[in-house]
Formats: C-alpha cells, structure tokens, sequence
C-alpha cells in the first residue's frame, strides 16, 4: 500500500507529510502542556494571596458530606473555616459546558 503511495505521490510528497504531521502533533503536545502548567501556575498564585495559616485539600467530589469541615472546625484556637472549590468542565463541539465530576 504504501508502495502504491509512493509511486503515485513521490518520496518527496511523503516525507513532506509526515514532517508535517509530525510538527503539528508537537505543537498541539506543546500548547496542552504549556496550557495546564500556566493554569496549576495561576491556582497557585491565587492561592498564595489567601491570607491562611493552614490549608486541607480533599480530591475528588464532596457531595455535601462537611464532616472534615466541621471537624476542624471544632478543633481548639481554630478562629474561621472556609471552603474554596474549583469546577473542571469539559467544553464540547455543540458548546454546551458539561461539569465534570471529581
């Protein structure tokens, strides 16, 4: 098959298409990549200005269970508790916004 291609297409054609396959997929590994890091970089940041002394992290889905919430607290010198989420959501081809669980 790939013989057939050759001879109609020429090795040059070929080559030229797989180079730039090839640099298209880089690109595209690249900005994905790029894109989550410059995002985990901006939670971060705007993590570091809340004003904390201590800071829980639960994965995954709460699904209204506070009980390490109000666990701590009740915990003795805790002054105030907050809860701070961050929504994931999927951006799909019909351009409805679907959440994400977890």
């Amino acid at each position: 098959m790939i013989r057939r291609l050759l001879g109609i297409l020429g090795k040059r054609t070929m080559l030229t298409f797989g180079l730039v396959t090839f640099l298209v997929g880089a690109l595209l590994a690249t900005v994905n990549i790029t894109s989550r890091y410059a995002l985990k970089l901006y939670v971060d940041d705007q993590l570091r200005r809340i004003p904390w002394d201590l800071a829980v992290y639960q994965q995954g889905a709460v699904n209204g269970d506070r009980s390490l919430q109000n666990h701590i607290a009740n915990a003795r010198g805790v002054r105030q508790v907050e809860s701070l989420a961050f929504l994931r959501a999927r951006f799909p081809e019909g351009g409805e916004v679907e959440v994400l669980g977890g």
